[in-house]
């Protein structure tokens, strides 16, 4: 049987495109082996590898709008803190561990002590997954292990590395195509951090989006900001007209590979 790995990168709120995506492989049958996340794709991860059906991780997205948080004034270490988070993932994920997941799961932070990228898939699961969406300036770093973690798109925003080696077909998805924006869109604070955080990872992810198989790239997310966290319904909905765009390539590599045995 054919183990597929699916790799969810860093979007903000362009996360919820992830949930689409999932629906989309579900309603063809299309089975997953492990997740590996960072940022939104994280989140989404860890909500999906807990057997949450996509009404509830749609619902999750919607209860956990995390603009909420930031208050605009003299920050610490961020504008806001995902302190809340600590409060609504219980209610989706039952036990705080990785080994609770019914599903593989990998999250990966960027360690600031050690100045390089940091990939869980054991132990204690929250606080990881949360260190992971911790964009800097808008949020507050996390402490694991009295060690400093943030967002870990800015270290690695498409972390397929730890499944290439458990799994035998990779699909990727990337929330961040690379495109022009406009001067409008730039108007507003939220706007140029967006745009900031956007332009700062696309380094680290085009090397990685060559090693998948399979690349589902949305490109109508273009028009949502990383704050566009009242969008959820239309976003999910992008995520998944874009995976039934790709459903015949991908039903084409698990064909070929189950014909081969």
């Amino acid at each position: 049987m054919m183990k597929i790995g699916l790799c969810l990168s860093g979007g903000g709120a362009r996360g919820a495109a992830h949930v689409g995506v999932i629906r989309a492989m579900q309603e063809h049958g299309i089975e997953i082996e492990a997740v590996s996340g960072t940022s939104a794709g994280a989140l989404v991860g860890a909500v999906y590898c807990a057997g949450n059906s996509v009404e509830k991780m749609t619902e999750f997205l919607k209860e956990g709008s995390i603009y909420k948080t930031i208050k605009f004034g003299i920050p610490d270490r961020g504008l806001g803190d995902l302190n809340f988070l600590y409060k609504v993932l219980p209610q989706y994920i039952k036990e705080d561990t990785f080994e609770g997941l019914g599903k593989k799961l990998f999250v990966t932070t960027a360690n600031l002590n050690k100045g390089k990228k940091q990939v869980f898939e054991s132990g204690e699961l929250f606080k990881p997954v949360i260190a992971s969406c911790a964009v800097p300036l808008a949020f507050s770093p996390v402490t694991i292990n009295d060690e400093i973690h943030l967002d870990g798109g800015t270290m690695d925003n498409f972390p397929v590395d730890p499944l290439i080696e458990k799994c035998d077909l990779l699909i990727g998805v990337n929330l961040l195509p690379q495109l022009e924006v406009g001067s409008k869109s730039l108007n507003s604070f939220r706007g140029v951090l967006g745009r900031v955080f956007d332009l700062s990872i696309l380094a680290n992810t085009t090397p990685n989006i060559a090693k998948c198989d399979i690349v589902i790239s949305p490109i109508k997310l273009h028009k949502y900001k990383i704050f566009d966290f009242g969008k959820v319904d239309e976003l999910v909905e992008i995520g998944y007209e874009s995976t039934l765009h790709s459903m015949d390539i991908i039903k084409y590599h698990i064909e070929n590979y189950n014909n081969k045995d």
